[in-house]
């Protein structure tokens, strides 16, 4: 730790007052015993935890049910560009492995506030998560991510590789660090839609003036 003290030494002046969002744990639980996962419990560390087991131990499938559950299935369609079986081989990664399962995770969000994320996994369904607080109260959060109080990075395996390897997406994954960045996002995308139909608009009236003329 002293040959490394800027990453390695903190002091109590040093942490911030407000935790960072984290999960601070998962349960898979295949309700009929007939998942892959038949009863499974992980906390994690709120520094780094690193999950170790032999391939097809589930690995992956821990990291595709986090992406269920936090409604990233919706955003597969971004993941042509690292190859184009991967958005089949997470789906059917997590069609093997989640089938018959209910997902749920703990999670902290950066007002201290604890909340489950539950999910019943549905090949048919890209998002499927309700939320509840301790008491199983259910929540009014009709979307994690259009909500911004559950923010998530989520990389594959393979979408590390490509991460690596192309600058563009590394751009584009610190600019994700911004804050309000999905609000401007969704300002912007709002904007060009209006433009798209302007312009629409003012050919339809060249139109009409050009057969007058």
């Amino acid at each position: 730790a002293l040959d490394f003290p800027d990453t390695r030494i903190r002091f109590p002046i040093d942490v911030p007052a407000s935790p960072c969002p984290s999960i601070i744990g998962l349960e898979i639980i295949s309700a009929q015993g007939k998942g892959f996962f038949d009863n499974l419990q992980i906390a994690f560390s709120d520094n780094l935890s690193c999950l170790i087991g032999p391939r097809g131990s589930g690995k992956s499938a821990i990291i595709e049910s986090l992406r269920y559950v936090f409604g990233l299935n919706r955003t597969l369609a971004q993941l042509e560009q690292s190859g184009p079986d991967l958005v089949r081989k997470v789906k059917s990664l997590q069609e093997a492995t989640l089938t018959n399962s209910v997902v749920r995770v703990i999670y902290q969000r950066d007002d201290h506030q604890i909340h489950i994320l539950e999910a019943t996994f549905d090949p048919k369904q890209e998002y499927a998560t309700k939320v509840y607080d301790l008491d199983g109260n259910l929540l009014d959060v009709g979307d994690l991510q259009s909500s911004g109080k559950y923010p998530l990075r989520l990389f594959g395996w393979s979408e590390i590789e490509t991460l690596g390897r192309e600058a563009q997406r590394q751009r584009d994954l610190l600019d994700r660090l911004i804050p309000g960045l999905e609000e401007a996002l969704g300002s912007r995308k709002e904007l060009r839609t209006s433009l798209v139909e302007i312009r629409r608009s003012v050919e339809s009236s060249i139109d009409k003036l050009a057969s007058i003329l």
